[in-house]
């Protein structure tokens, strides 16, 4: 799941690689949306329209305390990414950066989880 105010965009990455995407452009959708399909990886943008990343990653962490979260920013800035990492965060990029190597972090970072999310299931 992707919430970030540019989400839509992502959508056509996932559905190359056969994977579902859920987008949110605001923190209150993504967090809507969050409990309602329990994604493997979220990755969330520092600065929405509504609320700041770093409220929707903690009460994201309230809901599931094994959530992981990726963080994004248009701007790298060391404070920043060393509160995203405190606050919780599996990883933390930015946004200019996003390439293949940042597009296999995120398939890295999904895949332990789903495996450990679908044997819990059974």
């Amino acid at each position: 799941m992707m919430t970030a105010p540019s989400a839509n965009r992502s959508t056509s990455i996932s559905r190359r690689r056969g994977t579902e995407c859920h987008t949110a452009v605001t923190g209150t959708d993504g967090l809507n949306k969050f409990v309602q399909v329990q994604p493997d990886l979220v990755i969330l943008d520092i600065r929405l329209p509504d609320i700041d990343g770093f409220t929707v990653l903690e009460e994201l962490r309230e809901d599931d305390e094994d959530v992981k979260v990726i963080m994004i920013t248009a701007f790298h800035d060391m404070d920043t990414t060393i509160r995203a990492m405190k606050a919780g965060a599996y990883d933390y990029i930015t946004s200019r950066s996003i390439s293949t190597s940042s597009k296999s972090r995120c398939r890295r970072h999904s895949r332990p989880w789903r495996r450990r999310r679908r044997s819990a299931a059974c």
